[in-house]
């Protein structure tokens, strides 16, 4: 699906996606990373078996409003244990399969909020 929305090179933009991978700024990822809408991490090697706290910990570094975690064509959540690092930091979190997760982040990001993306792939 292609999404549209006005260009501004200082931010991070999803402009396609597929069930396996995210267009953001031109460029097309097939694997896991983090985007917010000032930066952009590779999560190279990271799958949804292997989160952990200290993933949820890094986040919560970034500071977000919000949490948009993709769990890929299907819903599945992480064990609650896992997300205690953003609720101790008053973050907001949602586990969305991808096209929701481009969906709102495109949405968020265009209202100025700071939401952090995660794509599994």
């Amino acid at each position: 699906m292609q999404l549209h929305l006005q260009s501004d090179n200082n931010r991070y933009q999803i402009q396609a996606y597929t069930d396996d991978s995210v267009t953001i700024n031109a460029v097309c990822y097939n694997h896991s990373l983090v985007v917010l809408p000032d930066q952009l991490i590779l999560w190279s090697g990271v799958n949804f078996e292997l989160l952990s706290s200290a993933h949820f910990t890094e986040l919560s570094t970034l500071t977000p409003d919000v949490v948009l975690l993709s769990t890929g064509s299907r819903l599945r959540w992480p064990e609650p244990s896992l997300l205690v690092p953003l609720i101790q930091a008053g973050i907001g979190f949602e586990i969305m399969t991808l096209s929701a997760t481009c969906r709102t982040y495109t949405l968020l990001a265009a209202e100025d909020r700071r939401v952090a993306a995660v794509f599994l792939l």
